[in-house]
C-alpha cells in the first residue's frame, strides 16, 4: 500500500485556501481606501489592490487566483452602487489584471505538479532504500550469528525468514497461525525469550487476547504505559536496568511494535520475562529487526496477492513493485520500464541467465518465468526508467554477450522486447506481454511502447 503525500495545498487545507482567497482581497480594499481612497480602481494610479490576487494565484494557483479576482470585480460594482467611490471603470486595469492573475495561477499550478511529481518519486526511492536497509541489516546479523555458531547452529537467519515466508503465504498473510508460532520460536531462539505474546492490532488497536504465546500466556492491559507508547510513537518501549530495579510501573519488560516500511501496524511483540543479561540495546534492535522483516513480508503478501493469484509462480517482490510503478504512472505519469528477454533452449541458457544476473542494478527485480519445461522468460523490472534508459540497458546486455559469447543477441537467437508499464488494467497487459514474449520468433525483436 502506497500512501502519497504530495497533493497541492487546495486539497489539503481547502477551508484556509478560501478562507485567505476572500479576506486577503477584501482586506486590501478597506487598506486602501483607508489609506488612499481616491487611488482605489483609478486609471491614472498604480492598481496596488490587484497584488492580492496575484498573491493568491501564485500561493494556491490558478481557481483561487480568479476567484480573488472576482472578489475585486464586485468589490468595485459594490463600492459605485454606495457611491464610496466615483471613479469609472477602468476596463484596461481589470483586463490587465485578469491577465496577470491567469499567468501566475498558471505558473503556480506547472510548478506545483512538477514538485509534487518530485515528492512523490522521492518517496517512492525512500521506501525503497529503507526496505534495502532493512534486508541488509537482517542479512548483517545473521552473517554474524552463522559466524558464532557455525557447528552448532548451522541454520541461518535467513533460511528461518525463508520458512517463515513460505508459512505467511499458508496463513494468507496474517498474524497468526503457524507463522505466529514460529515467530515467537525464532525469536526465543535469537532473542532467548522465555516468557511473550504476539497480539494482533485492529485500526490502531491492540486485542486483548494473543494469537500467539510462548511460556505463560497472558492478556493485554491495553492501559500499560508501555504499551500506549509503542502505539502512539510507533518505536519500541522498554525500560532501562535501573528503572526494572528501582520504579517499575509497567507488567512487561518491552513492547515493540510490528510495523512495516509502508507504516502499517500490524501487531505488537510483548515480552513477559527474559534473562536479565539479554535486555540490552543489541539484543532489542536484533528483534526489531526481524519483526520488520516479518512486517515487510505479510505487507508484500497483501499487495501483490491479487497479480500472484493470476500468476501464481510471481515473486512477491516483483509483483509488489509492479503494482506500485504502475500506481506511479496512473498518478504522476512516472514511467517504468518492464524487458523481457526469452531464452530458447540451448547449453547456453543458463550462462545467459548468469550474464543476466549481472546486469541487475539496486532497484531492478527479475522474474525468471517458465511458461514451458525448456523456453525461459526473464521479466526485468526497472523502475523509473523511460524507453531511452531500456534501450540503453538492451545495448550494454549486447555489448556483453559479444564480450562473453562473442555473438549477437540475433546469432544467439534470443528475442529482445521492452516495453513502459500501463497506468490501467495491469494483469490484462501483463498476461499479453507474457504471452507474447512466448510466441518465440525466428529473429529477435525490439519494440518500445
Amino acid at each position: 500500500m502506497i500512501l502519497f503525500s504530495g497533493q497541492p495545498m487546495a486539497a489539503r487545507k481547502p477551508f484556509w485556501l478560501w478562507l485567505e482567497t476572500i479576506t486577503i482581497p477584501l482586506v486590501t480594499m478597506a487598506l486602501q481606501l483607508w489609506m488612499a481612497p481616491q487611488s482605489l480602481f483609478s486609471a491614472g494610479e498604480f492598481p496596488w489592490v490587484w497584488l492580492a490576487p496575484v498573491l493568491i494565484a501564485l500561493r494556491y494557483g490558478l481557481l483561487p487566483g480568479i476567484g480573488s479576482a472576482w472578489i475585486l470585480v464586485l468589490g468595485f460594482f459594490a463600492l459605485s452602487k454606495y457611491e464610496i467611490i466615483t471613479s469609472p471603470l477602468p476596463r484596461q486595469q481589470f483586463l490587465g489584471g485578469i491577465i496577470l492573475v491567469l499567468i501566475c495561477g498558471q505558473f503556480s499550478d506547472l510548478w506545483r505538479r512538477r514538485l509534487n511529481k518530485q515528492q512523490i518519486a522521492l518517496e517512492y526511492n525512500e521506501q525503497r532504500l529503507t526496505a534495502l536497509t532493512r534486508d541488509f541489516y537482517v542479512t548483517r546479523i545473521s552473517h554474524d550469528i552463522l559466524e558464532q555458531n557455525l557447528i552448532t547452529q548451522p541454520a541461518t537467519l535467513r533460511n528461518a525468514f525463508e520458512e517463515l515466508r513460505t508459512m505467511i503465504e499458508n496463513d494468507n498473510a496474517s498474524l497468526t497461525g503457524e507463522a505466529a508460532k514460529n515467530l515467537l520460536i525464532l525469536l526465543s531462539h535469537y532473542n532467548r525469550l522465555e516468557s511473550a505474546a504476539l497480539f494482533p492490532v485492529v485500526h490502531d488497536r491492540p486485542l486483548p487476547h494473543p494469537s500467539a504465546t510462548l511460556g505463560l500466556a497472558f492478556e493485554l492491559n491495553v492501559e500499560d504505559p508501555l504499551v500506549t507508547t509503542a502505539i502512539e510513537k510507533r518505536t519500541d518501549a522498554f525500560y532501562a536496568v535501573s528503572q526494572i530495579i528501582s520504579e517499575k510501573v509497567s507488567d512487561y519488560l518491552a513492547v515493540i511494535p510490528i510495523e512495516s516500511y509502508t507504516g502499517k501496524l500490524y501487531g505488537l511483540l510483548v515480552v513477559a520475562d527474559m534473562p536479565f543479561l539479554a535486555l540490552n540495546e543489541e539484543n532489542l534492535l536484533m528483534m526489531k529487526a526481524i519483526l520488520q522483516y516479518f512486517a515487510d513480508e505479510l505487507s508484500i503478501y497483501e499487495e501483490s496477492l491479487p497479480l500472484r493469484k493470476h500468476f501464481p509462480h510471481c515473486p512477491p517482490a516483483f509483483g509488489k513493485e509492479l503494482l506500485k510503478l504502475s500506481r506511479l504512472k496512473r498518478l504522476i505519469d512516472i514511467d517504468s520500464a518492464l524487458i523481457s528477454i526469452t531464452i530458447p533452449p540451448s547449453q547456453k541458457q543458463a550462462a545467459l541467465l548468469e550474464v543476466l544476473e549481472k546486469t541487475k542494478r539496486g532497484l531492478d527485480l527479475h522474474w525468471v518465468h517458465s511458461p514451458d519445461s525448456q523456453t525461459i522468460i526473464l521479466l526485468k523490472l526497472m523502475p523509473l526508467t523511460s524507453t531511452i534508459g531500456a534501450e540503453g540497458f538492451l545495448h550494454r546486455f549486447s555489448e556483453m554477450l559479444m564480450e562473453r559469447f562473442q555473438a549477437t543477441p540475433t546469432e544467439l537467437s534470443l528475442r529482445l522486447d521492452s516495453r513502459l508499464l500501463p497506468p490501467a488494467d495491469l494483469m490484462e497487459w501483463l498476461d499479453e506481454y507474457i504471452g507474447y514474449s512466448h510466441s518465440y520468433p525466428l529473429h529477435p525483436h525490439l519494440s518500445s511502447a
